[in-house]
């Protein structure tokens, strides 16, 4: 009994779990093959660019016809457009690098398409924790006298032509035309001197955190301020081209500190671009990442540039390698709305391959050192997947050959875990909840807690009438369509209606083919065992009934006597197969004979 049991578990497990499953879960296997079967089917050559790129990102497809749409041997021209545009090529430099191939000339290209960014302030900020004076010097040797107070105010006795008093008294103002020199600056008191800019006309300030440098009272410190440069199409700045140029450059070890503050000083200018995702990547800010999570629309997917395929794409990219309930909530709604084919989109190989790159470790044959082996699961052989900042900060080395999901790098140690305080949150145990944003990598949490970017709260618990406490809705009015009144269940309010939704399609027939192909593999496999145990059961409860008429009677060699309760009126036993009158009057007569 138990080994059968056991084995009806098994089936179930085999035939119904996996069905039940698919439909909560996607599969990034199926989204793979889906774009293999258009490229076997269809070939790279009918694709757009688009397309082209995020194949070869996502699935090693489509190189060589990448390679050859390139414009002049230096960039990319996307479709119904007449001339390179950085997004596209960026896209381009980040699919080819990702096969082994040589993008030198692409981010050359990219490069070359810089300018200087204007209306962004640069300030010179001098701290210290007591009345102090100062003594600058800029390139020109001109000299500067400046007085601190104990309010921390300025006062400077000349200006020259790179420094000026900013209009607050608290900093000094970097002209335009000494941006990208070096200051010398010395103070009587210790202190400490360090790089500010803002969008001008803004009372936002934002530090330029590499540039804080200390000294003591009487020394000397160097600080060198920093040109404002953007990415250009035609002769302007193009925001959107400049996210996608900085961030591939930053994935190639470019230095690109000079393009942060235009893309942070007009971030709330662009939101339709998703720039948090870029910020977070290119600067690891906790607060770029709090950002990004707000715009997740119904815990489900994001929609602000483009559509919600593309932008869920473009949020989870920064944030792949990361524990959170966005990205598990964004997976869930993906598998809602995969297509039987397995992507997205309705078919859509660009906005399919992006899902993939972004939420996946690749899985083509490429490594990108070119010997065309499998690339190895970074975080299945104890390595991690985390940003190159945080494998930096972490004092870890970046790791080649290993496969991550999204700009992530496989990196040798762990990123470095701040305490909730320094995330700016408050520690919620399981009985609270977060309004806010909920963050579980935080150093000093036990396994029931979480780091909440907001408010902890305890739930509220609104009691329920009868009604509500069975599933239905107490109206004010009659019930909507869908629904049908309920005289069963009571509202508090007496002259409510308690309203039920009209029942539905239901999916119990699943439950029956399930049930119903259990039964058949089981009967397969124990069909000799269930024929014998068949052949016995009916032996054993078959009825000593006499043959049917015209067939002789084989009468026990010595009959035993059968004794009968008494009873009022005799019944006729059970019939086991309808007979004519005659045959049946017959069978009647026998019976009694045998109970005489």
């Amino acid at each position: 009994m138990k080994k059968g049991v056991v084995l009806f578990g098994f089936f179930v497990l085999i035939f119904i779990l996996p069905f039940i499953t698919s439909l909560n879960q996607t599969s990034n296997s199926d989204a793979v093959a889906c774009i293999n079967n258009k490229v076997q089917e269809k070939g790279c050559s009918t694709f757009g660019l688009d397309s082209k790129i995020f194949a070869l990102l996502s699935t090693g497809q489509c190189e060589a016809d990448v390679l050859a749409a390139d414009s002049n041997d230096e960039c990319f021209i996307p479709v119904n457009a007449n001339s390179c545009e950085l997004k596209t090529t960026s896209q381009a430099v980040l699919a080819l690098d990702s096969s082994g191939s040589d993008t030198d000339k692409y981010s050359n290209w990219l490069f070359n398409q810089n300018k200087t960014a204007t209306g962004i302030d640069w300030l010179l900020q001098i701290e210290t924790s007591e009345p102090a004076s100062c003594d600058i010097k800029d390139l020109a040797q001109a000299q500067y006298q400046v007085s601190i107070d104990q309010d921390k105010k300025l006062s400077l006795s000349n200006s020259a032509n790179c420094l000026s008093l900013d209009s607050s008294g608290y900093w000094l103002k970097i002209n335009p035309q000494c941006q990208n020199q070096e200051f010398e600056v010395k103070c009587d008191k210790n202190f400490q001197v360090n790089l500010l800019f803002k969008k001008q006309l803004s009372s936002t300030i934002y530090v330029f955190d590499e540039s804080v440098k200390s000294e003591t009272a009487g020394g000397t410190d160097f600080i060198k301020a920093k040109e404002s440069l953007c990415f250009k199409k035609g002769t302007s700045c193009d925001y959107e081209g400049s996210l996608w140029t900085t961030l591939v450059l930053k994935k190639l070890g470019k230095d690109v500190s000079s393009y942060l503050p235009y893309l942070i000083v007009f971030e709330e200018d662009n939101e339709k671009f998703l720039p948090e995702s870029f910020l977070y990547f290119l600067t690891a800010e906790q607060d770029f990442k709090i950002e990004l999570l707000s715009k997740q629309i119904g815990d489900r997917y994001w929609d602000e540039a483009y559509d919600r395929y593309y932008d869920t794409a473009l949020a989870l990219m920064s944030i792949s390698s990361e524990q959170t309930d966005a990205k598990d909530n964004a997976v869930n709604w993906l598998a809602e709305v995969q297509g039987e084919d397995g992507c997205w989109d309705s078919g859509n190989v660009a906005k399919t391959g992006f899902l993939l790159y972004s939420l996946w470790p690749s899985s083509f044959s490429e490594t990108g050192d070119g010997d065309g082996e499998l690339p190895e699961d970074c975080e299945a052989l104890g390595n991690f997947c985390v940003s190159d900042i945080e494998c930096l900060d972490s004092g870890g080395n970046s790791l080649s050959g290993f496969s991550c999901p999204g700009l992530s790098v496989c990196c040798n140690k762990n990123k470095p875990l701040q305490t909730c305080s320094e995330l700016n949150g408050e520690v919620c145990d399981s009985s609270e909840d977060c309004d806010g944003i909920q963050e579980y990598d935080a150093s000093d949490l036990s396994l029931s807690e979480s780091c909440c970017i907001g408010t902890c709260k305890k739930p509220t618990i609104i009691p329920q009438s009868e009604c509500e406490q069975n599933y239905g809705t107490c109206r004010d009015t009659n019930c909507e369509s869908g629904e049908k009144e309920d005289l069963t269940y009571s509202c508090d309010d007496i002259s409510q209606y308690c309203c039920m939704q009209k029942t539905g399609k239901s999916l119990w027939w699943l439950w029956v083919l399930g049930i119903f192909i259990v039964l058949i593999a089981l009967a397969i496999v124990f069909k000799d065992k269930l024929k014998d145990f068949y052949d016995k059961l009916t032996i054993k409860n078959k009825p000593s009934l006499p043959p049917k008429y015209g067939m002789p009677q084989r009468m026990p060699e010595f009959p035993q006597r059968r004794i009968l309760p008494q009873q009022h009126s005799q019944q006729s036993p059970r019939k086991p197969i309808p007979q004519r009158k005659s045959e049946l009057d017959d069978v009647l007569k026998k019976l009694k004979e045998m109970g005489k």
